[in-house]
């Protein structure tokens, strides 16, 4: 499906206004199909079908009623089947008649090999939903791919209640399966203690959790100032700003001597690729031992980037980990490794590891 058809799926009616290209592209029909309307008795039979196969084509749904129909597309079908435009009260009274409407869906639908969804399909699209969360939680885009994917099968486009339903099922679905991964992976001792955090009252009067949840204040980044060892924190503004572990000021105050590492976005291939010329790295390591302590980043997909510093803490890896790593190029993952190489740079002599 091209990229510019996405739009369409899911029309509950004909547009006001069609462009040639769309009449074009939409209401041109083959020849098996050109046989099928033909078959139709009278001018209003053959149009009222040709308008249903045409809709399902562009919309992927049924057309139930006949409010207005462009003056382009009228003409469009008359040349295609000589015939007048009938007035769209005739076809109007035409379809008030239940079979008959039922009768051309039911065409439209096994012209273009179309069919209702069934409960393994249905089954199978909570599925992929599922598997789509992995790449956004955006549920207007989330709904643009189940327009899609119901469409790329040949399955009539649902309602869009009952799309954001399914929605709402694959995310519910998704949010378990990620708790219990969280579960199985981690310290029993770190969950209590992130839920004895997260649960204790802020200066605000609520919760700690309900205070990070809420929507920050512009180009405020106080709230990642409270992010937690293990939890990563990330502000989807522009630029995206992301962060996990310590910061320099909590080091200071705790008195750990640290060592900094930083690294630019314009100086990374993936970086000049995406045009991201101010977006930056910064690495802290303790600086006894060179454990990987905090990450942040501020840049485009800084809230993709942050999960790679996220596993290394947890893994408690130091920075032999990124620079003996093998990094894709182009990629911002190859950030972790320049930013470490400069941060040994900073090494005191009578504490090199390498």
């Amino acid at each position: 499906m091209n990229s510019w058809h996405v739009t369409y799926l899911g029309l509950k009616r004909l547009p006001r206004d069609l462009t040639a290209f769309e009449v074009e592209a939409f209401f041109t029909f083959s020849v098996a199909e050109r046989r099928v309307i033909e078959a139709r008795r009278g001018p209003e039979l053959k149009l009222g079908l040709a308008l249903q196969i045409g809709f399902l084509r562009m919309s992927g749904r049924l057309l139930d009623a006949l409010r207005i129909v462009p003056a382009m597309l009228w003409r469009h079908l008359g040349e295609q089947f000589a015939a007048a435009a009938p007035d769209l009260a005739s076809l109007r009274a035409m379809y008030r008649r239940r079979r008959t409407l039922f009768e051309h869906q039911e065409l439209a639908c096994e012209t273009l090999g179309f069919h209702w969804l069934s409960e393994p399909r249905r089954r199978a699209l909570v599925r992929v939903l599922r598997d789509e969360l992995a790449r956004t939680t955006d549920r207007q885009r989330l709904l643009q791919f189940a327009r899609r994917w119901l469409y790329e099968h040949q399955l009539i486009v649902l309602r869009e209640r009952d799309l954001r339903t399914m929605i709402a099922k694959a995310i519910r679905s998704h949010e378990a399966a990620l708790a219990r991964g969280i579960h199985d992976a981690l310290d029993p001792l770190l969950l209590a203690q992130w839920r004895a955090t997260i649960t204790q009252p802020h200066d605000s009067g609520a919760t700690l959790q309900s205070w990070l949840w809420a929507a920050p204040a512009k180009h405020s980044t106080r709230r990642l100032l409270h992010a937690r060892r293990g939890k990563g924190n990330g502000i989807y503004t522009i630029p995206e700003v992301s962060m996990v572990g310590e910061t320099e000021e909590s080091l200071k105050k705790k008195g750990v001597a640290y060592i900094v590492g930083r690294a630019n976005y314009r100086e990374n291939a993936r970086g000049k690729i995406i045009g991201d010329l101010d977006g930056f790295l910064k690495l802290l390591f303790r600086q006894d031992d060179l454990k990987l302590i905090g990450v942040h980043i501020m840049g485009d997909l800084a809230t993709d980037v942050v999960h790679i510093g996220l596993v290394a803490m947890m893994c408690n890896a130091s920075a032999n980990l990124f620079v003996d790593a093998c990094l894709n190029m182009p990629t911002l993952g190859v950030l972790y490794k320049a930013a470490t190489l400069n941060a040994l740079q900073n090494v005191p002599p009578s504490e090199k590891h390498f």
